[in-house]
């Protein structure tokens, strides 16, 4: 909003504006740094120098860049105040002025703490959000996990992985009776019993002879069977020990890329197998599993995934 000041006689006094531009080029100081000194944009200073006191926000502001510029350059502010008054018509001559002090910047504590404030609101929004991904991983391991048995990865020879399904006939238990074997059984068993009427007597047999016979000598007792001795491993070779305790689908390939194993293993069994260095060996639920690597135990847990496992014995 622009201030509008009355036209009057006087209106042809001296401007306050050249005073304080004379004053300023005699001490050899640029607008820039006047400006930068009172905290004014220089466009104001330009205004006030030249007069053109109408475009500045009012007639109050406007007494108080001239008063606060004549006090930068060392002149007598009440004298060219009272030149601003004449020079305007403005008829202020009884108002208080105050002149307007340099413009303190933000506290630079006041920006130390914002910025502290956002650090830490953003630690903690970081922080919630990762333990937010952990319990959705944590969720999806739990969730895959029931479907461990449902959709296998297999990496073939050539480097490939394949997704195989595998049937639920595949790893369905073992069935039991039915009732139609049940049946069966139950009617084969009344048909073997006849009727007791339809029955004709046996013939008399002569009674056998009761001399007694010599006992016939007592069987030997069959040799006991040695146990089987592990075969010595050829040169570079290793020996796989599985022993399972719940269903698990593993695969073992050898050095030479053969498929030494690749199936779905029943809670339980266990496998022996030998194959060339190293062994590779992909576990579909390696919780499940404990492995021996030529008679020492392995640790799975720095191979494992979630419940899958993939690693290589004998490198």
């Amino acid at each position: 909003m622009s201030a509008s000041y009355p036209e009057s006689p006087s209106s042809v006094s001296a401007n306050p504006g050249e005073t304080l531009r004379l004053a300023r080029e005699s001490k050899g100081l640029s607008l820039a740094t006047v400006a930068l000194q009172l905290n004014l944009p220089v466009k104001t200073l330009q205004q006030i120098e030249s007069g053109d006191f109408s475009r500045l926000p009012s007639a109050t502001f406007a007494r108080g860049y001239v008063r606060s510029y004549a006090k930068f350059l060392e002149l007598d502010q009440n004298r060219l105040v009272h030149e601003f008054d004449v020079h305007t018509g403005s008829g202020a001559a009884s108002s208080t002025v105050h002149s307007l002090e340099r413009i303190d910047e933000p506290s630079g504590v006041a920006r130390s703490v914002l910025r502290l404030f956002s650090i830490s609101l953003l630690l903690v929004l970081l922080v919630t959000a990762f333990y937010w991904w952990q319990e959705q991983a944590d969720g999806d391991a739990i969730g895959n996990l029931s479907s461990a048995f449902e959709r296998i990865e297999v990496e073939s020879v050539d480097g490939t992985t394949e997704i195989h399904v595998l049937d639920p006939s595949e790893i369905a238990t073992p069935d039991e009776p039915g009732i139609a074997d049940v049946e069966i059984a139950q009617t084969t068993t009344g048909d073997e019993t006849p009727p007791s009427e339809n029955v004709e007597p046996a013939p008399s047999v002569p009674a056998a002879d009761t001399t007694p016979t010599d006992a016939a000598p007592a069987p030997q007792a069959a040799p006991t069977a040695p146990a089987p001795v592990e075969q010595p491993l050829a040169a570079g070779e290793g020996r796989i020990e599985l022993s399972f305790s719940g269903d698990c689908w593993i695969q073992l390939t050898d050095a030479d890329g053969k498929v030494l194993l690749s199936t779905l293993a029943k809670a339980g069994s266990s496998q022996v197998l030998t194959g060339k260095a190293p062994i590779s060996i992909h576990l579909g639920r390696a919780s499940a599993v404990q492995v021996r690597y030529n008679g020492e135990p392995v640790d799975l847990a720095p191979h494992m995934r979630g419940e899958i496992a993939r690693f290589k014995l004998g490198q």
